[in-house]
């Protein structure tokens, strides 16, 4: 269908005199959480190129599941409304072929891919998408002002992917650094394993004030012996943890047993070496800071990711794992400095503590 040249959306209210600015956006990501510009831009999309289609169908804008619309350069515009779409993930465990997908098994979302729909490089669009009852709004006019510019489409797969992620854990990826700092200083993060209800109650908590100890040992039970041992196995498929096989073994194993002092006494230091290991042929002397560096920088050579967090898992193994101690001043927090140097609290030789030293590693393992 044939419409009139769009260029963007009025980003401002504004009664301006002949020659004055006004902002224009011409790419942009929105949500419901945006409030009215999301319905106002959702609004004029809808009656310039949805309300011919709408009528004749006897539809409304809630039969609406997804909706890309591409504009050529010629202003012609192509309508695919409820499309099927393909969503690539990491997931948390094993699937057999036609196994039932729930929320709680994905670790990460990759790529969200239209099969058989070409966007060509000096298109504009729009991508009206639905997960559950929240919406998301892309659109991308540059193309159409720019029509030289050199654009990889196929980078939209992974693009998509953000926004997918960005509304379907959105406690996640839009953690207020506040509830984060309170998650960090007991021990805990968005570990990949927990993502979902577990992570979400424990987020509620935090976030409302309320003691967090029995949200904390719910999500520890709710991992039992047979899924430990086959995270276990899982890890020595990758050298990185194969090299120091015998000992996270024993970790674990001790860790079972329900002997958590043991345990943390063989894993934390571990996680230390894993990382030491992949750093072999840096020539430096290498600090705490250039560790938990090292991991962002190997995690973020990956494509697509989005829920694993690696910036912030950087700030907590600065904030927990290799947290600093003061005597003096009686400031021991536990971490793997406190437990190397014999001065971490006897109270802290707990099941929780040893819990998220399995899941430290078990978070670089999807890093690595």
């Amino acid at each position: 269908m044939s419409v009139e040249a769009v260029i963007g959306f009025c980003a401002e209210t504004k009664r301006t005199k002949k020659g004055e600015n006004i902002k224009v956006l011409q790419r942009a990501f929105l949500t419901d959480i945006d409030g009215d510009q999301f319905y106002t831009i959702l609004d004029q999309i809808s009656s310039v190129f949805l309300a011919n289609w709408m009528k004749e169908n006897r539809l409304i804008e809630s039969n609406i599941i997804n909706c890309l619309i591409i504009l050529d350069d010629k202003n012609e515009a192509e309508i695919f409304i409820n499309i099927p779409t393909i969503m690539q993930i990491i997931t948390k465990r094993s699937l057999d072929s036609g196994s039932l997908v729930t929320k709680e098994d994905i670790a990460d979302i990759r790529k969200i891919e239209f099969p058989g729909i070409n966007i060509e490089s000096y298109c504009g669009m729009f991508y009206i998408f639905s997960i559950g009852w929240r919406r998301g709004l892309y659109f991308d006019l540059m193309p159409l002002e720019e029509p030289k510019a050199k654009k990889n489409f196929k980078k939209l797969e992974t693009l998509f992917a953000t926004f997918y992620s960005y509304i379907s854990f959105p406690e996640i990826l839009k953690l207020d650094e506040n509830i984060m700092n309170k998650m960090m200083d007991d021990g805990w993060f968005p570990f990949t394993r927990i993502l979902g209800k577990k992570f979400k109650n424990l987020y509620d908590d935090i976030k409302n004030d309320f003691p967090i100890l029995e949200t904390s040992l719910n999500i520890v039970t709710s991992f039992d012996d047979k899924f430990i041992s086959e995270m276990c196995d899982s890890w020595m498929l990758k050298d990185e943890f194969k090299k120091h096989e015998k000992i996270i073994r024993k970790g674990v194993e001790e860790y079972l047993e329900g002997d958590f002092i043991s345990s943390i006494h063989i894993l934390y230091p571990r996680i230390e070496g894993i990382i030491r290991l992949m750093c072999i042929e840096e020539k430096k002397h290498l600090k705490s800071t250039d560790l938990a560096k090292k991991l962002e920088l190997v995690a973020r050579e990956k494509e697509g990711l989005n829920l694993y967090l690696p910036e912030d898992f950087n700030k907590y193994l600065m904030k927990f794992y290799f947290a600093n101690f003061n005597l003096n001043e009686e400031l021991v927090p536990f971490s793997r400095n406190s437990l190397a140097h014999g001065v971490a609290k006897a109270d802290d030789f707990d099941k929780i503590k040893a819990f998220q030293g399995i899941m430290i590693l078990d978070q670089i393992f999807f890093y690595v």
